[in-house]
């Protein structure tokens, strides 16, 4: 066998690669998520997938005329962020910190 402790410190060693994936960590560019959400402009032209049934969906735009009753119509926000995935990240997080509340 080869003898590289000969050549190699092992302390030096694991120390410089300990140091580099932390610089290597912090000088990364953080991941910016954007959701695109379907609009007439751009509804053909996207096709979106839903990952928990792994299926695609192609939406087209229709214009409709306006009900006259404007009590029918209804305002429509933003869908809510999914609670589900974060409420999971924190759980984890507490039981490895074993943090209680």
């Amino acid at each position: 066998m080869f003898p590289f402790t000969d050549y190699i410190d092992i302390r030096a060693f694991f120390i410089s690669l300990f140091l580099g994936i932390m610089i290597s960590y912090i000088l990364a560019p953080h991941k910016k998520y954007i959701i695109a959400y379907p609009n007439p402009e751009n509804a053909h032209e996207k096709i979106y997938e839903n990952d928990s049934k792994d299926s695609c969906v192609k939406y087209q735009s229709q214009e409709v005329s306006c009900p006259q009753d404007p009590n029918v119509i209804q305002q429509i926000g933003m869908p809510a962020p999914k609670t589900e995935e974060k409420d999971a990240v924190i759980k984890t997080l507490r039981s490895v910190l074993k943090y209680d509340s």
